[in-house]
């Protein structure tokens, strides 16, 4: 149950990063396939902020331009790469119209929807081991009851802990 809480955060993050201050940290999630290789882009470019709205990429090798613009582009940031002639490439960050701000509130609560979702197959899984465990008398009645007890509170626990970063995500991309 914690690793759907990890993947939510990391998955989440760059949307909240999106609205807040221009950070370098804005591409760390981004992806570069390159010779079929899966390399995270921040191994193959430096990133820099050059103003308050555009980053600029300085790939460590300019044959990985076509692929590092290919999946800026493909991302889900919705940011539009330009490949400048010193081989560099700059990355404006607009501000966000309603309509996008509204896009990436969909897709944040599709990401907390996913989330609760892992939390509850978890939990019924883990119920259907002690059931199973009771039906093979390795545990007794009382002890799956406890069992039961404890997968709900650590159930409440983590769908509490999404519902709070969904509310929080909701209020900065509305409130910005």
């Amino acid at each position: 149950m914690n690793e759907s809480l990890i993947n939510l955060k990391k998955n989440i993050n760059p949307i909240i990063q999106r609205l807040e201050n221009l950070n370098p940290n804005l591409l760390n999630s981004l992806k570069v396939n390159h010779d079929d290789q899966i390399i995270n882009l921040n191994h193959l470019a430096k990133i820099n902020v050059k103003d308050s709205s555009t980053l600029n990429l300085i790939p460590f090798n300019p044959l990985y331009n076509k692929s590092i613009e290919k999946a800026i582009y493909k991302s889900p940031l919705k940011l539009l790469p330009k490949l400048q002639s010193d081989q560099s490439i700059l990355i404006s960050v607009p501000k966000l119209t309603l309509d996008a701000r509204k896009s990436f509130l969909k897709e944040s609560n599709q990401l907390c929807s996913n989330a609760r979702q892992d939390v509850r197959l978890l939990r019924q899984a883990a119920q259907k081991a002690c059931k199973s465990d009771l039906d093979s008398n390795l545990i007794n009645k009382d002890t799956f009851r406890n069992h039961n007890k404890i997968l709900d509170e650590i159930t409440k626990t983590h769908t509490k802990s999404i519902d709070q970063i969904e509310s929080k995500a909701k209020k900065i991309l509305l409130d910005n």
